[in-house]
């Protein structure tokens, strides 16, 4: 158990750290608020002539679309106001009226530290509603057991490959149902609960690097195929794409770097503002897309009071003149689901696996186990910790 007195004391001791450490952030997030604040208004040919001239004209972090071709802040219009909450939900509702949204989200459950034998779950949910009185939502979960064998023969360790079967999962689902939309009026929109560009699969091992890239581009191909837009929502996001950009033409420090809700937070006043769309040019990842760095575009979105959500799409909405539409259905959806796209809520409290389900998975695995004359020999160093913690 944590001591709380030690633990004040611990902090107390490194009172000074914490002083230090903000004042040295708010200087270099200052300078890259400077920086920010001409580069957003700077002509784009003069960006794009910038960002050649560069050290890292191959990768500036971001790079302008059609959005900033007029002069100015590159700031959207706000969203509407409203004299009530009744009011918001009266409008989120016209806007949805009749467009089908589709979305999708999994959960998963690891193997039982204590069970020797390694089995794990994934669930995955798919939400369809078209927002019609008169043609039915539909709610779909799917349960997929990876067994001792899956786990054993995978290249990857039960963790990752249990993740890693997740990933493929949700994608392969949400790319299922694009298919089955395909053609719906008016345009059929995709929700995803994370982002587009997977930079964490930089860090994976060579065989989960090429699963999730494929997984990804299947999802990014069905899209473009269908001509369904996914939206990736990331209401937290660490990204920053316009903060490598404008360090890299202003020779900013990169220790320190503000994350691009950060530096764009103080634009975003109003809600409903975002940031003119950029397509995404930051990471090694994104070389092995088809359409490498023009596969997927990026906006900012003042959604609620914190700081502004990340916004994903593929390219091609913005190129195609979409975007405005597509961001319309998700404010909507944001006002839908207070704060957060009711369409991602659904699909999560579909899929979530709660703590009484994992007890229930476990007691099912016991007598599945005893019913098969399946030894489930168990650790009891685990046993013991699960006991006392």
């Amino acid at each position: 158990m944590l001591d709380p007195i030690n633990l004040q004391a611990a902090l107390t001791a490194k009172r000074d750290d914490f002083h230090a450490y903000g004042e040295r952030s708010l200087g270099v997030r200052r300078r890259y608020a400077e920086a920010w604040a001409t580069l957003r208004t700077m002509p784009m040919a003069d960006i794009f002539s910038a960002i050649e001239s560069s050290d890292a004209a191959d990768a500036p972090g971001a790079r302008p679309t059609t959005e900033w071709g007029t002069p100015g802040p590159r700031i959207s219009q706000p969203g509407p106001t409203f004299a009530s909450h009744a009011d918001a939900h009266a409008w989120a509702a016209g806007q949805l009226h009749g467009r089908l949204t589709i979305s999708a989200d999994g959960s998963q459950i690891e193997p039982l530290p204590d069970v020797i034998l390694p089995v794990a779950v994934v669930q995955i949910a798919l939400f369809w509603n078209p927002h019609h009185a008169d043609v039915p939502y539909r709610k779909q979960a799917e349960t997929i057991v990876l067994s001792p064998l899956e786990l054993a023969d995978s290249r990857l360790e039960p963790k990752g490959e249990l993740v890693c079967r997740r990933f493929e999962a949700e994608t392969s689902l949400l790319a299922d149902a694009m298919e089955e939309a395909a053609g719906h009026t008016p345009m059929a929109i995709a929700f995803y609960d994370g982002p587009l560009v997977v930079h964490f699969a930089e860090r994976a091992v060579p065989e989960a690097r090429m699963r999730y890239l494929k997984a990804i581009q299947h999802l990014l191909t069905t899209s473009r195929k269908t001509g369904i837009p996914v939206v990736g929502y990331i209401d937290s996001s660490q990204g920053r794409d316009l903060a490598t950009l404008t360090g890299t033409l202003y020779d900013l420090p990169v220790k320190g770097m503000p994350s691009d809700p950060m530096l764009v937070a103080d634009d975003l006043a109003q809600w409903g503002q975002r940031t003119a769309a950029v397509a995404c040019a930051h990471g090694k990842i994104l070389d092995a897309y088809q359409d490498g760095h023009r596969a997927v575009g990026v906006t900012y979105l003042r959604a609620h009071s914190g700081l502004p959500c990340r916004v994903e799409f593929p390219l091609w909405v913005a190129e195609k003149g979409l975007l405005p539409e597509v961001m319309a259905v998700v404010l909507a959806e944001v006002v839908a689901g207070q704060g957060y796209p009711y369409a991602l809520e659904v699909a999560d409290a579909t899929a979530v696996l709660s703590i009484g389900d994992r007890q229930r998975f476990e007691r099912t695995l016991e007598a599945f186990a005893a019913i098969e004359g399946i030894p489930l020999p168990r650790s009891h160093k685990a046993m013991s910790k699960g006991r006392r913690r």
